[in-house]
């Protein structure tokens, strides 16, 4: 397609979908709050159609440059690895707290598992991310003092 003839309808849709917005948020103020569930669903549609689109051009971009995208592959990569290590350490063992008859939360072996393995992912993410500032800022150090 022409790059004009897409802009033109980018910039078409996203004009009615913000008039269609504000026009939602005038009605809310307003006090009709039997449309907040409309428009709740309605910007819901809208993130998924967003997403979707998002997900479809990084494809269609990675499918036409591959040589340009291996960098970014091998990052995926590495973050799939990390999230599996992340997986593979968590517990199945449900916290103590958790188990009180009052407790309003339910948690299943399997869902102790999965947040558990999300926190440990993370914390290997800041690791790597205080690693990474610790090495740029000794990097410049060595430069500047090579000058």
């Amino acid at each position: 397609m022409d790059t004009k003839l897409v802009r033109l309808i980018s910039t078409a849709l996203q004009v009615v979908i913000g008039i269609i917005g504000v026009i939602l948020c005038i009605m809310i103020a307003g006090g009709k709050e039997s449309i907040i569930d409309f428009a709740l669903k309605f910007s819901y549609v809208i993130l998924g159609i967003c997403g979707v689109g998002v997900i479809l051009f990084a494809l269609y971009n990675v499918a036409t440059n591959i040589k340009k995208s291996i960098p970014m592959l091998a990052g995926i990569v590495v973050f799939a690895i990390i999230l599996f290590v992340g997986y593979s350490m968590g517990s199945e063992e449900i916290p103590s707290n958790l188990l009180k008859p009052d407790s309003t939360i339910e948690v299943t072996g399997q869902g102790a598992k999965y947040s558990g393995g999300v926190l440990i992912s993370f914390y290997i993410l800041l690791g790597l991310t205080v690693l990474a500032v610790v090495y740029s800022s000794i990097n410049k150090l060595m430069i500047r003092l090579r000058k």
